[in-house]
């Protein structure tokens, strides 16, 4: 995917996730919790390696990727969400 797809894919995904109830990611260790949830969200081709990843104040993680790419790794409704930092500042989002 690429970012434009990726930027596109998370405005769509945004309006829906504003009435979601957001939550922590599940305990555990958060390099394992976000290569997962990134396998989950993205495909095998665009699949980056979790070098680094940590969990914030909120209970979501940040993680950084062998290929240099930032994600913002919480749940929404039960369901784990990847966002791509690079997406969500082309629309004009901060803060991932």
């Amino acid at each position: 995917m690429t970012t434009y797809a990726a930027a596109l894919g998370l405005s769509v995904v945004l309006p829906s996730l504003a009435l979601a109830q957001f939550s922590r990611e599940p305990d555990g260790e958060p390099t394992e919790i976000a290569q997962q949830i990134i396998q989950d969200n993205f495909s095998p081709d665009v699949t980056p390696l979790v070098v680094d990843a940590r969990r914030l104040g909120d209970g979501s993680i940040t993680a950084t990727c062998n290929n240099d790419e930032t994600f913002r790794i919480f749940s929404a409704e039960g369901n784990g969400i990847a966002m791509r930092c690079a997406a969500a500042r082309e629309l004009g989002i901060s803060g991932c």
